[in-house]
């Protein structure tokens, strides 16, 4: 067997010269804009680990159990180094979400390197050499701007092969200095923009709000929730109105000193390999707000304005990345106050497995869906995005295909395709308008997801030149949604649920491979495909929106159809006329 030069990432300032055989370690290597790069190069990629999703599932439940065996080695390291006695909960809310995506990530870039090592004959592999200090992000938020980039990848990669494989291995690793390469690097820090307005506004809002506070009030944070019925909502629960904003933490408030991130007694006796690795990384990687900076960080949340004794505290996404709302609510959740989160998407209660359901299951005392129930803490309320029961449509317009991207670095284990099985998502799409008449092909508009990750779908799609065209990702769905006769979704996500909702006429296709579905939901998908709106194949959904193409609207609006989209909405998209009704119900009767 010919031996191979590992590549780990699209970064080409770690590429060897043309001659030698590559090695690609998966498809997120092969960036389709440089492909005339690539594709002259005598190469072969490594099959992705979790093209086998059953390893996928299986994989998901022990990283499950992984996550909580960390989560109180963490909390009891935390309470150690800072001086604390807070629970596990308390450092769960503060510190799971990171945990949850990076833990994901390492043993997904574990398990690349290890069939790269275990199947094919590695000769070398470049990694570029990284200081210590430059591996924790300061924050969920920077952290997240960084996770998915091939830069940040690259880095984590190097990390592995030189602490994990280098040493058990005949292979030369050759360590990049930083400085002379090519490689972009990446501008990490943010600092949110406080227009003079937006500081007007917040001292207005802030000073109104002291003069009504309740210490124990209901404390909307984030919610999700339309303005208007922000406040309509507060009235309903008998407290005086208020619109809480964001106050900005970042890393100028802070004099961070790198301290010393060897955790000593922090890995003790496992004989699970991976345990010890995630042991060995977590303290590298551990966001610097949470040791350097958790002083100052607590510091300020003690002077927030918000209220000293929440009898509630309801958000729908403040749980994930900002840090102050974060420490705030922990603070409040060992005093006594309820934490709610509210469903902020799709694919929430449809998926067969999601780490992002369980997480936020896993922080709060009870979580309000769109209409599906779970457990104890799942209350069926609403969704709390849509209070308008329709978006008109033009039945003689184009239709909208909407696509969705990943980013090419897996990060969060879901019931989606994962890193390059997006390709297969791509080839799903192509096929879908090649077996579409010119007619209606020529009347689909294509709009994008907001980031492209680096798949450059808008490219793929000029270059087959297919006769399609695109929409304008500035406008709202809403409006662009207005001048097409259908909607086309591709994707369990939010898209679909919204259209359905709004009573605008929907076809949906994905593949069952990659997207599954638990047992509960495969009752009211299989009602939409009996009525023509779910297709589990692309030539399906396309022979049926030629079938429907002329009349979409007769269609749509037949008995059948109707019925069907009410008990589907009814369970995971629900937008009653007493909706506000029902949610100050929810708060009321767990309260």
């Amino acid at each position: 067997m010919v031996k191979k030069y590992l590549v780990t990432t699209a970064l080409e300032c770690t590429w060897p010269n043309k001659e030698k055989p590559i090695l690609f370690l998966g498809e997120w290597c092969k960036r389709y804009d440089r492909k005339k790069t690539w594709d002259k190069l005598d190469t072969t990629t490594v099959p992705y680990h979790w093209n086998d999703r059953n390893k996928l599932k299986k994989d998901f439940d022990y990283l499950q159990s992984i996550q909580k065996i960390l989560m109180n080695d963490l909390a009891k390291q935390l309470n150690l180094i800072h001086n604390e006695t807070h629970s596990k909960l308390y450092w769960r809310i503060i510190t799971a979400p990171w945990l949850n995506i990076f833990s994901n990530q390492v043993f997904d870039r574990w398990c690349n390197l290890k069939n790269a090592f275990e199947e094919f004959e590695v000769d070398s592999c470049n990694v570029i050499q990284n200081s210590e200090a430059s591996l924790p992000s300061f924050d969920m938020q920077e952290f997240s701007s960084v996770f998915s980039t091939d830069n940040w990848n690259e880095g984590l990669y190097s990390q592995l092969i030189s602490r994990y494989f280098s040493d058990k291995l005949d292979v030369r690793i050759q360590r990049l200095d930083l400085e002379k390469t090519t490689s972009v690097k990446i501008n990490s820090s943010l600092k949110p923009r406080n227009s003079v307005l937006k500081k007007v506004l917040y001292f207005i809002i802030s000073k109104a709000n002291k003069w009504t506070l309740r210490s124990d009030e209901y404390f909307l944070f984030s919610s999700y929730l339309p303005s208007l019925k922000e406040i309509e909502l507060q009235v309903r629960l008998r407290q005086f109105p208020k619109k809480w904003l964001p106050v900005s933490f970042n890393k100028d408030q802070c004099d961070i000193v790198i301290q010393d991130r060897d955790w000593g007694n922090w890995i003790n006796n496992t004989s699970d390999e991976f345990l010890i690795i995630m042991r060995d990384m977590l303290p590298l990687y551990f966001p610097k707000v949470y040791i350097e900076g958790y002083k100052e960080l607590c510091l300020k949340a003690k002077k927030l304005p918000w209220p000293d004794k929440p009898h509630l505290i309801f958000t729908s996404n403040a749980f994930a990345s900002d840090e102050l709302f974060k420490v705030w609510s922990a603070q409040k959740k060992e005093n006594g106050s309820l934490l709610v989160i509210g469903q902020h998407g799709g694919h929430y209660g449809i998926a067969d497995f999601s780490s992002y359901q369980d997480l936020e299951a896993s922080i709060s005392d009870y979580f309000f869906s769109w209409g599906w129930e779970e457990g104890n803490n799942v209350k069926a309320v609403g969704n709390f995005k849509e209070f308008n029961k329709q978006v008109k449509f033009d039945k003689n317009g184009p239709a909208l295909l909407v696509l969705n991207n990943q980013p090419r670095y897996t990060y969060a284990i879901n019931s989606t395709p994962l890193s390059g099985q997006w390709d297969c998502y791509f080839n799903d799409q192509y096929r879908f308008i090649n077996s579409l008449p010119d007619e209606v092909c020529s009347n689909i508009k294509i709009r994008f997801g907001a980031r492209d990750y680096g798949w450059r779908l808008n490219k793929r799609f000029i270059d087959l030149d297919l006769g399609v065209k695109f929409d304008d990702r500035y406008r709202s769905t809403k409006e662009t949604i207005r001048e097409c006769r259908l909607y086309i979704s591709t994707t369990n996500a939010t898209t679909y649920l919204e259209s359905l909702s709004w009573n605008v006429p929907t076809v949906i296709f994905w593949n069952p491979e990659y997207w599954e579905i638990n047992n509960n939901a495969k009752t009211y998908f299989d009602l939409l495909k009996s009525v023509g709106i779910f297709h589990e194949t692309p030539e399906s959904a396309a022979r049926h929106v030629e079938c429907v193409w002329d009349n979409v609207h007769i269609w749509w609006d037949s008995e059948l159809v109707q019925e069907a989209r009410e008990r589907f909405c009814a369970q995971y998209s629900n937008t009653p006329n007493d909706l506000l009704k029902k949610i100050s119900l929810a708060f009321k009767s767990i309260g």
